[in-house]
């Protein structure tokens, strides 16, 4: 087991309260499990990524060994972000492991991921149709 690793953890929920709370004490879990030092928390809150973006910044300067989340939709549901995500990780080097068990260092596992974003980004999609849909009789006609 690795113990110079350094570990990231990435959390990220709609507001503040017990599922960041959750989602940090299983990913600290998984780190320790793995050997893993963590070094740093990112957390965003709403639609907000920039604790995401600070922390493919960190990775790509060499700050960071592995990345770890509680699953692979707590990273991004677009499809676009993961490719990006995924190029990241494959160009540096950096580990992946998430408490749902996806290994993103396989290439089965990878594929995995890339179908779970497709269809975490097409409900997405979904639910903004449906709620213009839903808000469209109280809209002020143009």
């Amino acid at each position: 087991m690795k113990t110079d690793t350094r570990a990231a953890i990435y959390v990220r929920a709609a507001t503040d309260g017990p599922g960041i709370e959750r989602q940090n004490v299983a990913c600290r879990d998984l780190a320790a499990s793995k050997g893993w030092t963590v070094t740093a928390a990112y957390v965003d809150h709403g639609g907000s990524r920039d604790a995401l973006s600070r922390l493919m910044a960190d990775v790509q300067s060499g700050e960071v060994d592995a990345i770890v989340a509680h699953t692979s939709h707590r990273i991004t549901r677009k499809a676009s972000e993961m490719e990006a995500f995924l190029d990241l990780i494959e160009t540096t080097g950096v580990s992946v492991a998430t408490v749902e068990g996806h290994d993103l260092g396989t290439v089965d596992g990878r594929m995995v991921v890339r179908i779970m974003t497709t269809i975490d980004q097409n409900e997405t999609e979904l639910r903004s149709e449906r709620t213009k849909a839903g808000l469209a009789p109280f809209s002020t006609p143009a």
